[in-house]
């Protein structure tokens, strides 16, 4: 286990130092091609390296480049922001129609019911309808047959009294 653990610390040591050795060749790398397009640099007195039009004018380019990267890079970060922004607003505005839609099923299963119920109590009252309309006919009727029986008591009673006395 000892030796892995030093294995593994000679191993990020050594990538460590790749690159590192990768980052200076690249320093030298541009240095060299600045100093190649420039046709070399000269030292003023005070120390500082002073560089040929064309150089500076390499310099000035790379500069408004990576101001335009850095407004570019900008604008897709206010792009990402706002994307987050609207897929925030699109998840809550999911969210809701979910809540919303099982808000109308439920709706729409009570208005079944009622409906259900309705016509239920419809039939119902149709039955009592007709129960009534039948013990209206059979009241009629009886109060027909009583009028009847009424008028032929009176008819044999008037009627009938008077052939008897005649003789």
């Amino acid at each position: 286990a000892g030796l892995k653990r030093q294995l593994a610390a000679h191993r990020d040591r050594v990538k460590g130092l790749a690159e590192r050795l990768q980052a200076a060749r690249q320093r030298s790398d541009r240095q060299d091609l600045f100093d190649a397009r420039a046709g070399g640099a000269s030292a003023s007195s005070s120390g500082q390296i002073q560089l040929s039009s064309a150089a500076r004018d390499d310099r000035r380019r790379f500069e408004q480049v990576t101001a335009r990267l850095d407004s570019s890079t900008e604008a897709l970060l206010d792009s990402r922001r706002t994307l987050a922004e609207t897929e925030d607003v699109a998840i809550g505005i999911t969210e809701n129609l979910a809540a919303n839609r099982s808000l109308i099923i439920n709706a729409h299963e009570r208005v079944t019911t009622t409906n259900g119920l309705v016509e239920g109590a419809g039939r119902i009252l149709r039955r009592m309808r007709q129960r009534e309309t039948r013990r209206k006919m059979m009241l009629a009727g009886l109060v027909a047959i009583l009028l009847f029986v009424i008028v032929l008591i009176f008819y044999f009673s008037f009627a009938g009294g008077s052939s008897e006395s005649s003789p």
